[in-house]
């Protein structure tokens, strides 16, 4: 049975591609780092700050908390709303009374949030980081002005690609730690990351060979790995690889956002089942998605009835929750959506065809 996940595999054009909007960008303003946890290391390694405080979403992901962490930085959190917006009245109520240096909003999901109202809570001199890793590069990025003073996009979250991170500074005097070239931690993660793309390819392409299952489990296995491998090397920053760079250049950006768009478009029209909400919005812009985002409270019976099916998405819940316990109340709507929400296959290895079989699945699931 042929899988439909979320699964990066490799895919690379013959030509090199430029991504849509990054040309916009002064040059000077582009840093290039292995990954977005070495990139926000880099930037509290570099820059001087007054107070050490970060403002974070509750549900937040250890790439993104690390390196505040590692560098015994005071975290504050901020709640969502029922459908992943921050709760900016709680984050004003945070601002005034912490003061942070920097806060995060990010584009959960791919689903752009209002950056504009969160900038105008935050101090002065409070650096507004925009995660975009849930979104790649597209075209709506060339007609948005970004409020935010850093803008960080992770290409290995959609793309099939070894590692890398590109960090824009809007604001100037912002500097960074020149990050490590190599390192053999870091080698052994790229080449591992590289086998897990190539079994996922194989996986993709073997359709109905009996190995199927075993390629796909080797994609996983050799994933988890790097993973901790890029846990054990990142307490510095590295720079993106070569390989890395190599198989970026040879990506068709715009492909990439145009299949995206259009499976996440099919989503929303054909998508009819009473037992899940979908969190997809383009009040405040349109991006491509890193899966369609549902809530569902049979989000265990739902995965287990897609799986039947050969069908996988994806719950951001292992390395997504640090609140303590006993501050869990005050981030409600955060740890509901951590509970309830499910990321539904979107990939550019996918076809239309595949998303109509998804939905189909979907659309018969009864709990």
């Amino acid at each position: 049975m042929r899988r439909l996940d979320n699964v990066r595999v490799l895919e690379m054009s013959s030509e090199r591609h430029i991504p849509p909007a990054l040309h916009r960008f002064d040059p000077d303003s582009l840093h290039w780092f292995g990954s977005g946890r070495e990139a926000l290391l880099a930037l509290l390694r570099g820059s001087d700050f007054l107070y050490r405080c970060v403002l974070l979403p509750a549900m937040v992901p250890e790439g993104v908390i690390y390196p505040f962490q590692l560098m015994n930085w005071k975290i504050v959190y901020y709640d969502f709303d029922a459908n992943g917006n921050p709760n900016f009245e709680q984050v004003g109520q945070q601002v005034r009374t912490h003061t942070p240096d920097i806060a995060v909003l990010i584009h959960l999901f791919g689903v752009i949030r209002d950056t504009r109202r969160m900038k105008s809570l935050l101090p002065a001199d409070c650096l507004l980081v925009e995660d975009f890793a849930h979104t790649t590069f597209s075209p709506w990025l060339l007609q948005y002005e970004s409020p935010a003073d850093l803008l960080l996009f992770s290409p290995p979250k959609l793309l099939g690609v070894t590692d890398g991170c590109l960090m824009v500074a809007l604001r100037k005097g912002i500097r960074f730690e020149y990050p490590k070239s190599r390192s053999p931690l870091r080698s052994l993660y790229l080449l591992v990351r590289l086998a897990s793309l190539a079994l996922g390819a194989a996986a993709q392409h073997a359709g109905h060979f009996d190995g199927l299952e075993l390629l796909a489990r080797g994609a996983s296995w050799c994933y988890n790995l790097s993973y901790r491998l890029l846990m054990a090397y990142c307490s510095r920053p590295h720079t993106f690889s070569l390989l890395g760079k190599w198989l970026f250049d040879h990506t068709d950006h715009r492909r990439v956002a145009e299949k995206r768009t259009e499976q996440v478009a099919l989503y929303r029209q054909s998508l009819h089942n009473s037992l899940l909400t979908p969190l997809y919005s383009d009040e405040f812009g349109q991006m491509p998605l890193i899966g369609f985002p549902i809530k569902t409270e049979h989000r265990q019976a739902l995965m287990m009835y897609l799986a039947t099916h050969g069908i996988r998405g994806a719950a951001y819940a292992d390395h997504w929750w640090f609140v303590p316990d006993e501050q869990r109340e005050n981030y409600p709507h955060a740890w509901n959506l951590l509970q309830t929400h499910y990321v539904l296959p979107v990939n550019q290895k996918l076809s239309l065809s595949d998303i109509r079989l998804v939905i189909k699945r979907v659309n018969e699931f009864v709990a």
